[in-house]
């Protein structure tokens, strides 16, 4: 039997997308990525989302 991820909490969010930011502003990120999810536990969904934000607030930069 497989377990559906929980959501992270809402309170993390902001960490959460502080930390990707600086994770993905350095080169070969794609593991830190991963450990970044890990270390939040954020879903798959939650990491597409944050990586979206991420490059929509650079792209209008």
């Amino acid at each position: 039997m497989t377990t559906k991820p929980r959501p992270m909490p809402a309170s993390q969010w902001d960490d959460y997308l502080a930390a990707l930011c600086r994770v993905t502003a350095q080169p070969h990120t794609e593991g830190m990525v991963e450990l970044c999810r890990t270390r939040y536990g954020a879903t798959t969904a939650e990491t597409t989302a944050a990586l979206a934000a991420i490059r929509e607030t650079e792209e209008g930069q």
